[in-house]
C-alpha cells in the first residue's frame, strides 16, 4: 500500500476575512483536501487544520464522520465517532478513492483508480456490489456520487479506454451518469464534480471551465469562479463552493470556499483554506467537532 505522506498539525488559522455568519455558532464545517492538503474545519470564523494527510472524499453516518485518503493503489478508510473512537478499514481490490456516500446504511465509494463505484460493508470493508465501467482502471476518471430522485448518479470526465484517456480530449466530454442504467443526465461537461440535487435544482461543479452549473426548471444558470471549483454544501440561505488553485499553476494562492447567495447568486463572502486544494466540505454540528478527535487519529 502506498504511504501517506503527511502528520498531525496543531497549529490553527484564522481566516483574514472574518465577514458574516453564514454558518449557526451551532455548525461547522469539515473540509477535506488531496495533494498534501489534509483536514480542517472551520468553526466560530476560526479554522482549525488537525493534519495533512492528503484526502478526498467524506461522508456522514449517523453521528460519525467517514473519511477516504488519498492513495493510489488501495482504498483506506477511518471511521470517526464521536464517542473518540476511530476505525480503519482497507481494501486493496479497490484503488484511488474519490468521494464516499451513505444512503439507508448503505456505503458507497468511487474507486475512480479501477473505474467502478461499490457499495461496503460499514463493518468490515467487504464489497457487496460493484458497478464496473468499460476500459482500464482511470479510463474514465469517475469521481463523484449522489442520488438524484432515488438514482444513483456519477460525474466521469469521458468515456475512455485507456489510462488517463481524459488527458486527451477534455473539452465538453464530461457527464452525469445514471450508474444503474448508464443513462447519461447531463452532458458537454469538462472536468465534472461534485453532482448534488437539492430541492428543484440539481448543481454540478464545471471544473475545467471554472464555473458552477444550475439546473432549475428550464434554465441552467452558470456561475464563473475562477480556479478549479470542486465540493459543495448549502445552508438554509447559501451555496458554499469550493474552489481549488490549478495544479497547472505556480502560485502561493490557497484554496477558497466561496459563499454564494442561493436567490441572486452572488458571492457574498469567502473563506480563505490551508491548503491549495479542497475537495469536499460537510456541515457538522459543532459541539461534536472535537469530540471525533481528528487531531489524534494513528495510521
Amino acid at each position: 500500500m502506498s504511504k501517506i505522506a503527511g502528520g498531525p498539525l496543531q497549529a490553527k488559522f484564522r481566516c483574514r476575512k472574518e465577514g458574516f455568519d453564514m454558518l449557526s455558532l451551532s455548525e461547522a464545517l469539515l473540509i477535506s483536501a488531496p495533494n498534501g492538503g489534509g483536514l480542517a474545519c472551520y468553526e466560530n470564523r476560526v479554522m482549525h487544520v488537525f493534519d495533512n494527510f492528503s484526502s478526498t472524499g467524506l461522508a456522514l453516518h449517523n453521528s460519525s464522520v467517514i473519511r477516504s485518503f488519498h492513495l493510489a493503489d488501495s482504498a483506506l478508510l477511518m471511521f470517526y465517532h464521536p464517542d473518540g473512537t476511530q476505525k480503519k478499514l482497507i481494501n486493496h481490490d479497490l484503488a484511488d478513492i474519490h468521494d464516499l456516500l451513505v444512503r439507508d446504511d448503505v456505503l458507497y465509494a468511487v474507486s475512480t483508480g479501477t473505474n467502478e463505484i461499490v457499495s461496503l460493508c460499514t463493518d468490515t470493508g467487504k464489497i457487496t456490489q460493484r458497478w464496473s465501467f468499460p476500459g482500464e482502471g482511470d479510463s474514465w476518471h469517475v469521481n463523484c456520487i449522489d442520488f438524484w430522485n432515488g438514482r444513483l448518479v456519477v460525474s466521469a470526465f469521458c468515456e475512455g479506454m485507456k489510462h488517463g484517456d481524459y488527458y486527451n480530449d477534455p473539452l465538453y466530454n464530461g457527464f452525469i451518469m445514471d450508474v444503474e442504467t448508464k443513462e447519461k443526465l447531463w452532458l458537454e461537461l469538462t472536468h465534472p464534480h461534485t453532482p448534488k440535487a437539492e430541492g428543484n435544482r440539481r448543481y454540478v461543479c464545471d471544473s475545467g471551465l471554472q464555473r458552477l452549473l444550475i439546473q432549475e426548471d428550464d434554465q441552467t444558470h452558470s456561475l464563473l469562479h475562477p480556479g478549479y471549483p470542486r465540493g459543495l454544501c448549502f445552508t438554509d440561505d447559501y451555496i458554499l463552493l469550493g474552489v481549488s488553485q490549478p495544479r497547472n499553476l505556480t502560485t502561493e494562492k490557497n484554496a477558497s470556499i466561496k459563499i454564494i447567495d442561493k436567490k441572486s447568486f452572488i458571492q457574498v463572502d469567502e473563506i480563505e483554506l490551508p491548503f491549495t486544494e479542497v475537495y469536499d466540505i460537510k456541515i457538522l454540528p459543532a459541539q461534536l467537532v472535537h469530540s471525533y478527535r481528528f487531531d489524534q487519529m494513528i495510521l
